[in-house]
């Protein structure tokens, strides 16, 4: 007989005798967590200085130099920059769908459109996505780089029910039931019948000894009565069933300071691994420990919550937070009852390539930490294998992580025109209150020069001893400068008055002068745009598809434009190549749609020329529509294919009728017809003599009714 021996498909680590212990494994967990995190964190010690000035300068804060007694006001160059770029980025990635998807293979044709309905109305519908871009999007402009995070989640919502009497094996049977939380009900026995009392009696006196004393028969007889199983009726039941609310993705802007990566990544799918930084309570970490998601959740809970003030992240909160003098949200809480037990946890949620088994082989992994303790270590969940992270960079910087904010270039102009600025306001202020020589000893009422009024008296001993001293007026060479600084910020950012609508010069030229002027200046615009679609929105809405081809049930339907889709895992299993859709700029705009509207004013005589059909006058008018505005342009117009259904159906049932009209004029059809014509009207005055009368309906009469007075007698 031969022996087969099982093989262990344990990899024994290089230089190990004996497989690597769950506690091993999570000790190098851990030193690859905080190693990489003391990496990523030196790194950001360096930018951190960086971006607290980019959000000084966005909030025109004053910038240090201000002086007792001098104009202290701050240009707002950033801030005008970055709001003035923001609705033109919003208005071209959302004055139509998002997002598109393209069919590779004609099979994947039909449900391209329904996976793109899909797509957009889980980002703008469910997830809020009109706020996360306008957040994502900013923090880019600021700072130089936005960060956002795309995750699957299930939401659900309580639904409250109330039964006033359920059986037992409907009470069972609803309290088993998934998502189902009983609060309250009344239990109320039904004692067993005398049928099935005398059948169990009968039954256990037949299986016990003869010579069983009678006192033990009477107990094992009372001992069955009383096991028998007894019936219930529950009353007024009570409780809450949770209802699978919505299912997708789901969208969230992560603050630069709390997204911690690779030092030597020039790209995000470069990064070895990417850390985030986040907050969770107690009793989230405890229900995602009874899910299986995390584990060892008390042994960090019991270490201790996190002291934030002293960390280099929360420091750039409490620097934006400090605007208007407020203080740190944390610190608001310290007093509050139980506050210690609601105070989140500090969790490092590391993405990137970890060896799980020793073996020297690194697949991609997911890592949390929470106060120095590993509660989850496993691979990644999602099919498209990266970190769930997507960034955005409104001007590359060359072989640099990092991208170049609008604060980085337009600070130099705040700075200029700030002083311009407050020496313009300083002059106006001494030519208006003026300067003051008084002569020693001359006893002059200095309160009197200090506060002046109106037909105000400045007393002296000595006549002449006070002498204004006003300095000259500004120069022309300052207003100069101040242009010539503001000429050199349009340049720069591409923001002019034109794209403001605040040069009256403006209204000497041409409307197509304008136009031109507004087109060239709107360039830099439409560059960022581009680059945020190919570098990040697009990679977002790849992820939004990968996760629903894993994630997605059988069978949902969505609602777009008041009319249902419905949509199926075969559905999103296809091959699309996904495609943003970035508009184009206000000015461009205006240019096509007149372009369009010549278009259709041609459309009679390149219809007759044959060049132009229905459909194309209809495509033409649906661009023309969602220009203006009109998303659900179905209201308004209808498609000439379903135009030209109805009109062959209708020639249809005209052939049918016209074929009906000359089968019954044929002879040997038309003498057949009356005949018929006749039988049928015998036969229903048969069956409405033969019905009875209906409840409340008096009999048909038999000849004239006698009437008396307008009322039948």
């Amino acid at each position: 007989m031969i022996e087969i021996m099982e093989m262990s498909t344990e990899v024994v680590p290089e230089g190990k005798d004996e497989p690597e212990s769950e506690e091993e494994r999570l000790e190098r967990a851990l030193a690859v967590v905080k190693g990489d995190r003391e990496a990523s964190e030196e790194l950001q010690e360096t930018l951190a200085p960086f971006r607290e000035e980019a959000y000084r300068f966005y909030r025109g804060r004053a910038l240090g130099n201000e002086r007792a007694g001098r104009s202290k006001v701050v240009s707002s160059d950033v801030m005008d920059a970055v709001e003035w770029v923001m609705p033109s980025l919003m208005r071209i990635y959302f004055s139509s769908d998002i997002v598109s998807c393209e069919p590779v293979g004609p099979e994947d044709q039909i449900v391209a459109e329904r996976v793109s309905a899909l797509l957009n109305y889980q980002f703008t519908r469910r997830g809020d996505g009109f706020v996360v871009a306008y957040k994502w999007f900013k923090d880019a402009l600021i700072y130089g780089l936005g960060v956002a995070k795309i995750s699957w989640e299930d939401r659900f919502r309580d639904v409250p029910f109330a039964v006033p009497e359920m059986s037992e094996s409907d009470f069972n049977a609803l309290s088993s039931e998934n998502g189902v939380e009983i609060t309250g009900f009344e239990r109320v026995e039904i004692p067993p019948d005398e049928v099935s009392v005398q059948r169990i009696v009968q039954q256990t006196v037949m299986g016990l000894p003869p010579d069983m004393p009678d006192d033990e028969k009477a107990e094992a007889v009372r001992m069955a009565v009383e096991s028998m199983p007894r019936l219930a009726t529950y009353f007024n039941v009570e409780g809450k069933r949770a209802i699978l609310d919505y299912s997708g993705p789901v969208y969230e802007v992560i603050p630069p300071e709390d997204f911690l990566y690779d030092p030597e990544a020039e790209e995000l799918r470069d990064a070895r691994f990417v850390i985030h930084r986040v907050f969770r309570t107690p009793d989230y970490l405890r229900r995602m420990e009874s899910e299986g998601v995390y584990f060892n959740v008390e042994e960090a809970i019991e270490k201790g919550n996190t002291q934030r003030d002293g960390d280099r992240s929360d420091r750039e909160k409490g620097f934006r937070n400090a605007e208007n003098d407020r203080t740190n949200p944390w610190t608001m809480t310290e007093n509050i009852e139980d506050a210690d037990k609601r105070r989140p946890l500090e969790l490092y949620e590391w993405w990137g390539l970890f060896d799980p088994d020793g073996s020297g082989r690194l697949t991609p992994h997911v890592i949390t930490v929470a106060n120095d303790v590993v509660i989850r270590l496993e691979r990644n969940p999602y099919d498209h294998g990266e970190p769930p992270f997507e960034v955005l960079r409104p001007v590359l910087d060359v072989h640099k992580f990092e991208g170049i904010g609008f604060a980085d270039m337009v600070k130099e102009f705040q700075e200029t025109k700030t002083s311009l600025r407050r020496q313009i306001l300083d002059n106006i202020s001494w030519q208006n209150n003026g300067m003051w020589e008084v002569q020693r000893g001359a006893g002059v009422e200095m309160e009197s020069l200090v506060n002046p009024r109106p037909g105000g008296v400045v007393r002296t001993d000595v006549p002449g001893a006070v002498r204004p001293l006003t300095p000259p007026p500004l120069q022309q060479a300052g207003f100069m400068a101040l242009e010539f600084e503001q000429t050199q910020l349009e340049q720069r950012t591409g923001i002019t008055r034109y794209n403001q609508g605040l040069d009256s010069r403006s209204l000497n030229k041409t409307a197509t002068g304008i136009t031109a002027l507004m087109g060239a200046s709107q360039q830099r615009i439409e560059l960022i745009a581009r680059l945020f679609a190919e570098t990040g929105v697009r990679n977002l809405f790849v992820k939004a598809l990968s996760l629903n081809r894993q994630f997605v049930r059988d069978e949902f339907v969505v609602r777009l434009y008041g009319e249902p889709i419905v949509i199926n895992k075969d559905d999103v299993s296809g091959q699309f190549d996904i495609l943003v859709s970035v508009g184009i700029s206000a000015s461009k705009q205006e240019v096509v749609q007149q372009q369009m509207i010549q278009l259709i004013q041609m459309a009679p005589g390149l219809a007759q020329a044959q060049v132009m059909t229905p459909d194309n006058i209809y495509a033409i008018m649906v661009k023309l529509l969602e220009g203006w505005g009109f998303k659900d342009h179905s209201q308004l117009m209808t498609n000439p294919n379903v135009m030209g259904q109805m009109t062959q159906q209708m020639q249809q049932m005209q052939q049918q009728m016209q074929m009906m009209q000359m089968i019954l004029q044929h002879p040997s059809i038309a003498n057949v017809v009356p005949q018929i014509a006749q039988q049928v009207q015998q036969a229903a005055a048969q069956q409405a003599q033969a019905a009875p009368p209906a409840q409340g309906e008096q009999p048909p009469a038999q000849g004239p009714v006698p009437m008396q007075g307008g009322a039948p007698v």
